[in-house]
């Protein structure tokens, strides 16, 4: 790239909040692994060197695309707790939480 490098161009991406969530390609000549540890470590979400198959690019662009859009189901699911009634209720109790937590260890709840 004439004017600054993918290096410099993802530190801005990354920076700024309206952009820092674009998901980036590298799609480079560089073939060090270095490089490649260097783009992934700045936010890359792949890096694919020259020579490459145009087959190969657009499988993994979808592959990537199936991820970010399992990653918003994920968090949007709503996940419902149901505790067995104690004798003063006579229905189950419902809690809904969003997005899911990660530890489930709450005794006596059953995660349907």
């Amino acid at each position: 790239m004439p004017e600054m490098d993918g290096y410099e161009t993802i530190k801005i991406l990354k920076e700024k909040q309206e952009t820092r969530d674009i998901p980036v390609i590298f799609l480079t000549a560089k073939t060090e692994s270095g490089d490649e540890l260097e783009g992934l470590s700045l936010g890359a979400i792949d890096y694919i060197t020259k020579p490459f198959k145009s087959a190969l690019l657009l499988k993994r662009i979808e592959v990537h695309l199936l991820v970010q859009e399992q990653k918003k189901l994920c968090n949007t699911l709503t996940i419902i707790f149901i505790r067995p009634s104690p004798p003063i209720f006579p229905m189950s109790l419902y809690v809904k939480l969003s997005p899911i937590p990660r530890v489930f260890n709450w005794a006596g709840w059953n995660v349907i």
